[in-house]
């Protein structure tokens, strides 16, 4: 009898496990749906990473795992689009940069002029931002611009 009542102990502690593990899935699951449907890729996938190691199958199903890439997909995606927009705005900025140079030299002074040079001078209204967070650094000796992330 003892024997008995040790193996349903072990078998109730076995099912509990499985089923707070099953809810412990089912959150972060349904977080990382949420995340993904408001464009919070870095977050979903980290809560998707979450649901996996909470699966009490250790068995993803397809649709979890298809949800998986394509949020990371999406996040591939998303991070060149905003390389791109992080080129053409240094871009952007060495123009104007250029441009204050040319309007130093007729004015004979050669030289690169300074960030609030170029903004005080209305070539631009004001230094474009890296969509991605980074911050800018402008060179006014130069007249060149590097990202803290994209780093060109």
């Amino acid at each position: 009898m003892k024997c008995r009542t040790g193996v349903l102990t072990l078998i109730a502690v076995i099912i509990l496990s499985c089923s707070s593990k099953g809810k412990e899935f089912e959150k972060h699951n349904r977080l990382a749906q949420m995340y993904a449907s408001s464009d919070s890729l870095e977050k979903a996938i980290e809560e998707w990473q979450l649901a996996i190691q909470a699966d009490p199958n250790n068995k993803l199903s397809p649709a979890v795992i298809n949800n998986i890439m394509n949020a990371k997909n999406k996040l591939n995606e998303q991070n060149e689009y905003n390389k791109a927009i992080c080129q053409k705005n240094m871009s952007a900025i060495e123009s104007a940069a250029c441009i204050g140079y040319a309007q130093n030299a007729i004015a004979g002074d050669a030289r690169y002029p300074t960030k609030n040079e170029i903004i005080s001078s209305g070539i631009i209204d004001e230094f474009p931002k890296c969509p991605s967070g980074g911050t800018y650094k402008y060179d006014s000796k130069e007249g060149i611009v590097q990202c803290s992330i994209h780093n060109r």
